[in-house]
C-alpha cells in the first residue's frame, strides 16, 4: 500500500512539474511579461514642492493634488517592458486650452523614438531594442478645471498566445484639478 501511495504521489508530482513548468515558462525560448508604468518618484512643483497622489478606488486613475494656473509639474516616468522591448508609448491630455504638456529636448527624443513619432501629438514609437526609459516630462496649468486629465499608455512587443494571463499594455490617466492663482500669487 506504501509503494502504491509512493508512486502515485510521484505521479502526480510529475504532472504538477510540468504543469508548472508549461505555466510558467515559454518553451520556445521567448519571455512575456506585461509592460509597466511607474511614477519613479512624487510630483513636483517649480518650487521643489512635492504634490500627493492617490489611486481612486479600483480605476486605473490617480488623483493629483490641487494645482494652480501656472504650476508646471514635473513627473518622473519609468516605463519597463522587462525582458520585452517597448514598442510605443502615447501621452493624451484632456485639452491644450487646459493644460500643457513640457517634453524634454528634440535631440534627446529622437535617440530614443523613431522619426515617425508625433511628439506634438503625445505618439512616441520607440527605436528597436528597447526594453527600458526615464521619461521626465513637466504638465503645466493654463486653466481653472476640476476635470483636468491626461493619460499615459505604453505597449511592448510581449505575446501571450498560450491563454496564460498578461498584456502587452499598461496604462494609468492623471486627474487634477486647478484653480486660479490668488492675487497674492499673480
Amino acid at each position: 500500500m506504501f509503494l502504491v501511495l509512493k508512486k502515485s504521489g510521484l505521479i502526480y508530482l510529475a504532472i504538477a512539474f510540468v504543469l508548472f513548468i508549461q505555466v510558467s515558462c515559454d518553451l520556445s525560448g521567448e519571455s512575456n511579461y506585461s509592460p509597466q508604468l511607474t511614477l519613479v518618484s512624487l510630483p513636483k512643483l517649480q518650487n521643489g514642492d512635492t504634490l500627493k497622489i492617490k489611486n481612486l478606488a479600483d480605476t486605473e486613475e490617480l488623483l493629483l493634488d490641487t494645482i494652480t494656473v501656472g504650476d508646471t509639474v514635473s513627473f518622473f516616468l519609468l516605463l519597463n517592458g522587462y525582458s520585452n522591448n517597448l514598442t510605443s508609448f502615447y501621452i493624451n491630455q484632456s485639452s491644450d486650452s487646459i493644460s500643457r504638456i513640457l517634453l524634454p529636448e528634440k535631440a534627446t527624443l529622437d535617440s530614443f523614438f523613431v522619426a515617425s513619432s508625433d511628439y506634438k501629438n503625445g505618439k512616441f514609437l520607440f527605436q528597436p531594442n528597447i526594453k527600458a526609459l526615464y521619461f521626465p516630462f513637466s504638465y503645466v496649468a493654463r486653466a481653472v478645471t476640476k476635470t483636468s486629465k491626461f493619460s499615459i499608455h505604453v505597449f511592448s512587443d510581449a505575446n501571450f498566445e498560450m491563454g496564460v494571463g498578461g498584456s502587452n499594455t499598461a496604462s494609468f490617466s492623471i486627474r487634477t484639478p486647478i484653480k486660479a492663482a490668488s492675487i497674492s500669487q499673480k
